[in-house]
């Protein structure tokens, strides 16, 4: 005996330059044991008005019941918005303003993994400001409100930094050839709030950068300077919440990054020595390198190591992809792998791939996997045959792991019939039922 499935789903794609937005829903039961589920429920949403802002938004949510005994089976949420805005003061040009939001949790797991919840976080940068004799500076001010999880529990704390530094524009103290010689200046201000009370650092550094520009786009930077430190921070308290403690010692420190930077791929190794410090000296050494192919195409890769334990503290990799062609191909990555937890942290994978092998016949590939969602959600091979008016489809449903027998009017899909060769035996549907409408989101 077969089972009843139900589903109710929708599709939105707006393609305007302005406003690309995509949204699809999906609600049913499923099952032999029957489940409620609402899943995908995914908004991708931009805003693109001019070159100098642009808002872009990102909602996902899944939820499964067990209707028998009325479980949750899970429910979980991914939640990310981001802001940027430009805009001119006087003859002063590109103050910048970033805004983000960023939210993700995972009901089945809340007691094992705690969730950090950014509400909000705020960047305001200012340009390169000629001061004339002591040079060009630049100023950020970031703010972070940082909400911890942890099964029932919550904890909340408060991050402020300001950060004034000289920038190696304008004349230098000494050049010959490829190298310049500059003065370094920086005054860094944090202040923390938690539930312990408040905190605050400052820290205040002079010194001298020696940049070798070795080709127009490969150049290495050392810096040699003194820093005058106090105050404290949360690192009992809230350690996720402090950020850039190395910086705060007081003593000689010594920098060095080598950078490459072209239009598709840039790259730094960057790390640092404090002077004045038996234990602990090492700066973290950071490595990161981007290709940029372009807007929807990425690929990064972050590795960050101490040297004072011997360990790496970060080391991740994440991707992005776009792709589809006038026939109809579609392609959709978006990845996120941490070396260190051996995990995906986001792993979102589409394709739908069509390959004619005759006049009549074309090969068919649809494959969706989520680790948001169910893991692989659609896999479906099959042959597709061009009957006049009409599609005869066969393949094999590796999900379902049954055979698929379709048949569908090409004018109206909606009218067609199936014959699955698992459980669920004949089906009255469209040709959407499997898989054949795009879902790229």
């Amino acid at each position: 005996m077969g089972y009843p499935e139900y589903r109710f789903k929708g599709n939105l794609n707006c393609k305007d330059q302005k406003w690309p937005t995509t949204f699809r829903f999906e609600a049913g039961q499923q099952g032999k044991n029957p489940e409620l589920y609402l899943y995908p429920c995914q908004l991708n949403m931009s805003w693109r008005p001019t070159s100098r802002n642009r808002l872009d938004y990102k909602t996902s949510i899944y939820y499964r019941e067990d209707l028998s005994s009325s479980l949750v089976i899970n429910k979980k949420y991914q939640h990310n918005l981001e802001y940027l805005q430009y805009w001119d003061l006087f003859s002063l040009k590109n103050f910048q303003i970033l805004f983000k939001i960023k939210q993700e949790f995972n009901y089945s797991e809340r007691y094992q993994t705690p969730y950090y919840h950014e509400l909000p976080s705020l960047s305001l940068k200012t340009p390169d400001i000629n001061l004339g004799f002591p040079g060009y500076y630049q100023g950020n001010l970031d703010y972070l409100r940082l909400i911890e999880v942890r099964g029932e529990q919550e904890k909340e704390g408060y991050r402020t930094e300001l950060l004034i530094q000289r920038r190696p524009l304008g004349k230098k103290l000494w050049q010959a050839g490829g190298f310049a010689l500059d003065l370094a200046h920086t005054h860094r201000l944090q202040y923390y709030q938690v539930d312990a009370g408040t905190f605050r650092r400052e820290a205040i550094s002079f010194g001298l950068t020696g940049t070798e520009k070795f080709t127009p786009r490969l150049t290495w930077t050392n810096t040699l300077s003194w820093v005058e430190a106090e105050g404290t921070a949360p690192t009992v308290e809230f350690p996720r919440l402090v950020t850039n403690s190395y910086l705060f010692s007081t003593g000689g420190h010594m920098t060095s990054r080598l950078g490459y930077n072209s239009k598709i791929l840039t790259a730094n190794l960057a790390g640092g020595y404090n002077l004045s410090r038996k234990d602990n000296p090492w700066y973290p050494v950071q490595f990161v390198t981007a290709l940029n192919i372009d807007q929807n195409n990425s690929l990064r890769f972050n590795a960050s190591y101490n040297p004072n334990i011997q360990q790496y503290t970060h080391l991740y990799l994440t991707a992005k992809g776009r792709y589809q062609s006038e026939k109809d191909n579609h392609l959709y990555l978006d990845l996120y792998y941490d070396f260190l937890q051996k995990k995906w942290l986001t792993l979102e994978l589409e394709a739908k791939l069509k390959q004619d092998l005759t006049k009549n016949v074309r090969a068919d590939i649809n494959v969706r996997y989520s680790f948001f969602g169910d893991g692989l959600e659609k896999a479906r091979l099959g042959l597709n045959y061009n009957w006049h008016c009409r599609d005869l489809f066969f393949g094999y449903d590796l999900n379902r792991k049954e055979y698929i027998l379709q048949f569908s009017y090409k004018v109206f899909k909606e009218a067609g019939f199936g014959y699955g060769s698992g459980e669920q035996g004949f089906i009255w549907t469209g040709a959407d039922t499997w898989g054949n409408q795009s879902e790229i989101w």
